[in-house]
């Protein structure tokens, strides 16, 4: 356990699985955060299709109305598409680290994304952050990484009880990656929230720890 104590005459009390138990230490993998905000390519089409090419240009963050050149209909249901699909390319250098997190920050209406092909998966929230492991899809030493995200085109295409944003004096409901979007690289375990529990009795917060190991499994401490 470590007390640290801080300037407001409190102590902080924090325990947690941090680094391996025994053995050896290799060094620890210097936390990086890729920014992939800019402009993207974009296209509209069905959702079980990726589109052929990509016309378009969008800055991420941003909404599908500030697409050059613009679409017709965004905002409202139209039968011209179903989703908007957005794609880019970028490069990390050296090898693969032990943890690495795609995180879409925040998107409308309904978020999947793909790396070099593979499925990262899906998250339909709109208002709440996407994480995606992107570890196994990455490639290693500068090669080319690209990557596609779809979102539905209109709120509708979002299941029933999902919050969609809904307002009576709204006429257009604009989707796409309103939020940044960073592929985060680090070493292992990754910490993945921090709560603190203060004590004025006895001027002390305790803090609880959640981490994630290499395979996904969560372990909790305090």
């Amino acid at each position: 356990m470590t007390r640290l104590a801080i300037n407001f005459g409190w102590t902080l009390v924090m325990a947690g699985w941090l680094c391996p138990a025994s053995g050896a230490q290799a060094a620890p993998t210097p936390r990086q955060v890729l920014n992939l905000k800019g402009r993207w390519q974009v296209a509209e089409g069905a959702k079980d299709q990726r589109p052929v090419r990509f016309d378009h240009t969008i800055p991420v963050p941003g909404l599908l109305d500030m697409a050059k050149p613009a679409f017709s209909e965004v905002g409202k249901k139209s039968a011209r598409r179903e989703a908007f699909w957005y794609r880019r390319t970028f490069q990390v250098k050296g090898p693969v680290p032990e943890a690495a997190w795609l995180k879409v920050h925040k998107a409308s209406y309904g978020t999947r994304v793909w790396l070099n092909g593979q499925d990262l998966g899906e998250h339909l929230p709109c208002f709440t952050p996407g994480w995606f492991n992107a570890r196994a899809a990455l490639r290693p030493d500068g090669a080319e990484q690209e990557l596609i995200i779809r979102v539905g085109a209109d709120r509708n295409e979002l299941p029933e009880g999902m919050a969609k944003g809904f307002d009576f004096e709204k006429l257009l409901y604009l989707p796409g990656i309103y939020d940044s979007v960073e592929l985060i690289l680090s070493g292992a375990p990754r910490i993945v929230n921090v709560q603190t529990v203060p004590d004025p009795r006895i001027h002390r917060v305790d803090a609880r720890a959640m981490e994630s190991s290499l395979r996904g499994h969560l372990g909790r401490a305090k």
